[in-house]
């Protein structure tokens, strides 16, 4: 005996196949840095090889793991543009630069550490000198997708969530600048004593001893994942009784924990100082 099936669920398609419809290219590069994960993390396990106390393939495993996470939520989020917005041909173009950018970072970071060298603050030569600025642009141009992106979900979309969205993507670019931007600035990541990684807070490495301007540089750079999954459990949780005015709150509340860590690091205190 048959069963019927619901029609609904039957073409209703999983996640996968919404970001493979509406932002194919960032998709498949999203996907392919997430096969890039496993080597990456296994490599941690077969070379002894470690630097700053820690092993020398953490930090483009790190990366790989970042901007996965990245390109799959710019990806998810393209549902909510404008409709042939992902067909443009500057919108094309500019992708490409993104995606040659991000490609270029992981080469770079990868390389380093094959070498066992550093890839972030390595201005030993003027050679060096000069690819450290160029990685630089090339992090702020992959950036920059989500100034584009959130400034079209913001002029298309009316809805709490739509303009949640937007503006997040909006807020990570104008958040990782210039955390991003000073902690490129400096001689290392530490503001502190400790020229170590060892022992820092589990999976994210942060140091628990010294100031560290990772953390808000994470906050910033994950504005867009952080701020639309609040708003969306907001809304879960209050649907219709919203409080007018949530999405900004939740922007605003956002930034200023990210400011707070900043200010936090470059006065020399960990992040989580209970835990030393």
């Amino acid at each position: 005996m048959m069963t019927a099936t619901n029609p609904v669920l039957q073409s209703t398609p999983n996640p996968l196949q919404t970001m493979l419809h509406h932002a194919p290219g960032l998709t498949r590069a999203g996907l392919l840095l997430g096969l890039l994960l496993i080597p990456l993390t296994l490599a941690q396990y077969v070379d002894p090889r470690t630097f700053q106390g820690v092993s020398v393939w953490v930090k483009p495993t790190k990366f790989a793991g970042s901007l996965f996470l990245y390109l799959l939520t710019l990806a998810w989020f393209a549902q909510m543009l404008p409709p042939g917005f992902m067909q443009r041909r500057g919108i094309r173009v500019f992708h490409a630069i993104v995606l040659t950018c991000i490609a270029l970072e992981m080469l770079w970071i990868a390389g380093a550490s094959f070498l066992g060298t550093a890839s972030h603050y390595n201005r030993d030569t003027i050679a060096l000198e000069i690819l450290y600025g160029l990685m630089g642009v090339a992090a702020i141009t992959l950036t920059s997708a989500t100034l584009v992106h959130g400034r079209a979900i913001w002029r298309h979309r009316s809805d709490p969530l739509g303009r949640v969205v937007g503006a997040s993507l909006i807020l990570t670019f104008a958040l990782t600048l210039p955390t991003a931007g000073y902690l490129a600035a400096q001689s290392g990541h530490h503001v502190g004593t400790s020229v170590s990684d060892a022992g820092g807070l589990f999976l994210l490495g942060w140091s628990r001893e010294v100031g560290d301007l990772r953390v808000a540089h994470f906050f910033a750079t994950h504005a867009m994942q952080f701020v639309p999954a609040a708003m969306a459990i907001l809304l879960w949780m209050a649907g219709a009784r919203i409080p007018k005015g949530a999405g900004l709150a939740l922007c605003l509340g956002f930034t200023a924990l990210t400011v707070g860590t900043f200010v936090q690091a470059i006065q020399g205190q960990p992040f989580l100082p209970w835990l030393v």
